[in-house]
This record gives C-alpha cells, structure tokens and sequence, in this order.
C-alpha cells in the first residue's frame, strides 16, 4: 500500500492558484515570473515532503528523460575543468531538473494542473497585450502623435514589448498557444470574453511583427475555417468578409515598416541570422565533439562576428538564433543529436496518443526554434519546461509508445 497522505484542501488550492500565477506571468515581467516559479517549486516540494510523495524514482526518472536531458545538456556546457563546474550558467535552468520529478510525484498531476496552466497562458499574454498597448497609447499620446502611428515602426516588435520585459517572438509563440486552445476549447470562455481575447491576440500579433509566429498563428486561423466550412458550409460569406476586413484593415492603416517586415521577400532572404547561423557552424566545426561550452562560446562568436564584419552582432553579442546550432556549437554532435532524439521522441508520443493539444505545443516550439534559440532565454526553457512535464506526467515511460 502506498504511504502517501491526501493533501488538504488549502494546500490544494494554493498548489493550484500558484500553477495558473507562474503560467499567468510566462509573457511577462521575466523577474516576477521567476519569483512566482520560485515559490511554485518551494511549494510543490513542501507538499511532496509533507504528504509524503515520491519525488524522485526509477521509473520517474525514466519518464523525465525527454526534459531533463537538456538540464544534463546544461551542465555539461557549464563545466570547466579550471573550476570544476560554473554555477551561475546553471540558474536558468534548474526548472528542466526540478518541474518533471515534481510533476510526476504529484497524483493526477496532468488533469488537475492542465486546465490551469493553458488558461493562465491565454490570459497573461492578453494582460501582457494590454500592458504593451496601454504603454503605446501614452507615448502616442505624450508625443503628440497622430492616431496613424499606431503601427509605425516606433510602436512595433522589440519597441512594443519592451515595457513588459518580454521578446515578440516568445509573446506570438504563446499567443499561437493560446489561440489553439481557445479554438478547439482546450479552456472555454463564453462569447464575449473569447471575441475580445481572439481580437485582443489578432492585432497584437502585427504589432509584435514576428514572422514565424505571425505564420504559425495564421496557419492556426486557416486549419480552424477549413474544418468550420466542411461542418458549416454557411460560414463561407462570414469567414470570407472577416478575412477581406483584416487583410483591408493591415493594407490601410499598416505601416511600410510592418508591411515590409512581414511580407517583403528582400526582408525574409537578407535577415542577418543566416549568416550567424554560418558563424555557429564554424565553431561546431571546430570543436565537433563535445563543443565549446558556456565559458567560451560568447567570445568565441563575437570574434568570428568581428572577422565577418557582423558588428551589430558582435556588439549585441547575439546567439546562433537557431536551436539546433546553438547546442551543436554548445554541446557538439552530442547535443545535436539529443535535441532533435528528445524533440522527436515527444512528438512521437503526442502522434501515438492523439495528444493534439501537445502535438502543436511541441511542433510549434521547434519551428520557432528555427530562427530562435528559445532554451537559451529563461522564458523559453520554462515554457518547455511547464509544458513539457505536464506532458510527461500523463504517460508512463514503458508504454508511451504502445
């Protein structure tokens, strides 16, 4: 019989308000929401010890592989053989270590932490929208601006969603998220409330001007007419008016920033992270088996930024700005070959289980990890993180795949 005692029901509410705070506070504000995560772990750990969980296990740990592997990745770039290991390159990542064994030592962990947590991201990118626009309303207001300038250059991508400490590719892949769960009703919301998020999510994604995310967001919209016009042919009129409104609405009132940033061919082909992409390359090259570590690696890329007369990148000090360079530059083939092995064991899983939800969280992740490197950056590695353990946490390791 197991010794595990049933919580109590402050303990539970408190686990639960705690679990929507750190998703509510993903989009934004990257100290508070290490704060809120902060107090999440301590919490979820305190609940294993008093009530007597099992924390950590063999089949756990099993079960935890396809997360945990990347804080390994982690330390394994972290080492110096000067100093032994560097700890201060580990702290973004001990939620890679600690979310899955918490999650997996929690009973029903999936079904009571789900709803929570896809609902706390779906809110908090819209709190994170208003905020940004709240601000761009001031500035527009304290410059003595025309109300046309709402979509200048000035009051887009980084210059946006910098007064909410948050990057605009990281807000539009949470935003596709969410977007995904409000129109399959992984969280449901009554009419009112789902138009305005659904409008809210709609303009902000041209304002933060990220392509990728501004792709996958439109393919989202697409899949959902395509599947409403097969059961409802007498939306065809309603979506296609939508659709000629919006593409009106961005053609009239868009800027030549926006829409050269978005749609111009010349700015997708000249965007300088394919050439970064070389430099990462090089370094892999050079160290092709365990890579250059944490230590090195921003030296190392700044000097070949120099070299190329890359200054901007090298002055900024820019990463590969592409996942899978980053950790071949990083780790070497090893890491290489873990990430794409780990990615695709997740996805495996998602496909075998008909997990739809997954499927796109984690199909989704990777193609932004195309031109970003999101598990380098604190808001990307608890994304994966949250997500992924709570993904973990509703499979058994052995027959995950059966």
């Amino acid at each position: 019989m197991s010794n595990t005692i049933e919580s109590s029901p402050i303990m539970d509410k408190l686990k639960y308000a705690v679990s929507f705070l750190v998703a509510f506070t993903l989009p934004m504000f990257m100290r508070l929401n290490n704060i809120v995560l902060g107090v999440y772990i301590v919490i979820l750990l305190c609940d294993s010890i008093i009530y007597k969980r099992k924390i950590i296990s063999i089949t756990g740990i099993k079960q935890a592989i396809p997360v945990v592997v990347f804080f390994i990745l982690a330390f394994g770039s972290a080492l110096d053989f000067e100093k032994i290991l560097v700890l201060k390159y580990l702290e973004k990542y001990w939620s890679l270590l600690l979310m899955p064994m918490l999650f997996l030592g929690q009973e029903n962990g999936y079904e009571t932490y789900k709803l929570k947590l896809f609902k706390g991201l779906v809110y908090g990118c819209f709190v994170t929208l208003l905020i940004c626009n709240f601000n761009v309303i001031y500035e527009i207001i304290s410059h003595n601006e025309p109300v046309n300038y709402f979509f200048r250059w000035r009051h887009l991508g980084h210059e946006f969603s910098k007064i909410a400490d948050t990057h605009p590719a990281y807000l539009g892949l949470f935003i596709c998220m969410s977007l995904y769960c409000i129109l399959n009703k992984i969280v449901d919301f009554n009419r009112i409330v789902k138009l305005v998020l659904l409008a809210g999510f709609t303009i902000g994604m041209f304002q933060l001007a990220s392509r990728v995310a501004l792709l996958i967001y439109i393919i989202v919209w697409c899949i959902f007419f395509i599947k409403l016009l097969r059961r409802e042919f007498k939306w065809v009129i309603p979506v296609a008016i939508v659709f000629i409104t919006v593409i009106s609405v961005f053609f009239t009132f868009g800027s030549e920033y926006l829409k050269d940033r978005v749609f111009s061919y010349d700015s997708v082909m000249k965007d300088d992270r394919f050439e970064r992409w070389g430099v990462s390359y090089e370094i892999f090259l050079e160290h092709p088996f365990l890579g250059v570590g944490f230590k090195d690696i921003t030296n190392e890329r700044v000097l070949k930024y120099q070299e190329k007369g890359y200054m901007v990148a090298a002055k900024r000090e820019y990463n590969a700005h592409n996942q899978f360079f980053e950790y071949l530059s990083l780790n070497g083939i090893v890491g290489g070959i873990v990430y794409i092995l780990s990615f695709g064991y997740l996805l495996a899983v998602a496909v075998k289980k008909k997990q739809y939800v997954f499927i796109f969280l984690f199909g989704s992740f990777f193609v932004a990890n195309l031109t970003e490197s999101m598990m380098v950056r604190i808001q990307g590695i608890e994304y994966f993180a949250l997500f992924g353990s709570l993904f973990i946490s509703k499979f058994n390791y052995k027959n995950a795949l059966r």
